[in-house]
């Protein structure tokens, strides 16, 4: 239902918008295809998906927002660093927000989702707790400089 938007909004309003991704990117090759953090996305979007809740709004929001009627649409797309990798201090700083962020809250995200979603069938809280362990190990990494789009 898209009528919260134009509800609440008189015509020439406008609102503003910010959602980050679930899949960890490296543009340097530093974060190897077979991580666990290459895999967090895909697990997680699939099972919020398959659980009815999605959670893609960074790739759908655009979309929906243009069928609720608004015609002038800005998209401004980051690449928000998880750990105090870049050298920018900015970004050096957020980076490490961010990474507490991931840290604290992977293990609420994976083991509801996981647990009751997971495939090929829901997964054992033990291996969404293995999963967890060896996610969080690769974001204390500090030779992986990835980051997720925001």
């Amino acid at each position: 239902n898209n009528t919260h938007f134009s509800s609440n909004l008189e015509p020439g309003g406008w609102f503003e918008q910010f959602e980050g991704g679930c899949n960890v990117i490296s543009d340097d090759g530093s974060l190897p295809k077979d991580s666990c953090l290459a895999s967090w996305g895909p697990n997680i979007v699939g099972a919020a998906a398959r659980s009815g809740r999605s959670v893609d709004t960074l790739d759908t929001m655009r979309g929906e927002i243009k069928k609720a009627g608004f015609i002038e649409l800005r998209e401004k797309v980051y690449k928000w660093p998880i750990g105090p990798w870049p050298r920018d201090p900015v970004l050096k700083e957020a980076g490490r927000l961010n990474w507490h962020m991931w840290k604290t809250g992977m293990d609420g995200y994976a083991t509801y989702l996981l647990t009751k979603f997971g495939l090929p069938e829901p997964w054992s809280l033990e291996r969404v707790q293995v999963f967890v362990a060896k996610a969080r190990a690769e974001i204390n990494n500090p030779k992986y400089h990835i980051y997720h789009v925001s």
